[in-house]
């Protein structure tokens, strides 16, 4: 096994236990905290390892309506709704809608 594989597998034991802790714990991120986890996210989109894909997608979703400036990952959001990779496109759309529900409401 490589360093590159098990960076992925504490990223998503990381993931994991904060969803498990903030989610369904009922704990919840003051917004400084949300803002930070959810920009250290996003630079997970470069991983090419599929369960750590869908757990970023998960978090940026369960995240977008605490954390502020979430409308800056549309465009990462998109290009992975309209790639060629299939196994991103259904969570990609769902935390895109996520994120364009959070900011119209604001707006309004």
């Amino acid at each position: 096994m490589n360093l590159l594989s098990l960076n992925h597998l504490w990223f998503l034991k990381i993931m994991f236990l904060n969803y498990f802790l903030f989610w369904l714990q009922g704990e919840q991120f003051g917004t400084t905290e949300a803002t930070e986890a959810f920009f250290a996210m996003t630079r997970l989109f470069q991983s090419k390892d599929v369960l750590l894909r869908r757990m970023v997608y998960l978090g940026i979703k369960e995240m977008s309506s605490i954390a502020e400036d979430v409308i800056i990952v549309t465009s990462s959001l998109t290009k992975d709704m309209t790639g060629k990779e299939t196994l991103y496109r259904a969570s990609a759309i769902r935390a895109l809608c996520s994120i364009t529900d959070v900011c119209f409401m604001v707006l309004f």
